[in-house]
């Protein structure tokens, strides 16, 4: 994969507040070395929250964000 590049994330503070649930995933080693540059490079201690970060960037937004995005 291309180098690891993207844009504002959350914070790791912000995902520290809220209720972990420990996850173990199988993925190609290209993708985990593209994981591991975005931890490096965003300053993460884990790959989980550089992964939760890329979840949260994909989750659909809430009614009320979308209406504002339309008008």
């Amino acid at each position: 994969m291309g180098a690891p590049c993207m844009g504002p994330m959350e914070s790791s503070e912000q995902f520290r507040e809220q209720e972990m649930v420990r996850l173990t995933l199988e993925l190609p080693r290209d993708l985990v070395d593209w994981i591991d540059g975005l931890r490096i490079q965003m300053g993460f201690r884990n790959r989980g929250l550089i992964v939760a970060a890329l979840m949260r960037e994909l989750m659909p937004q809430p009614e009320a964000e979308s209406m504002d995005e339309a008008a």
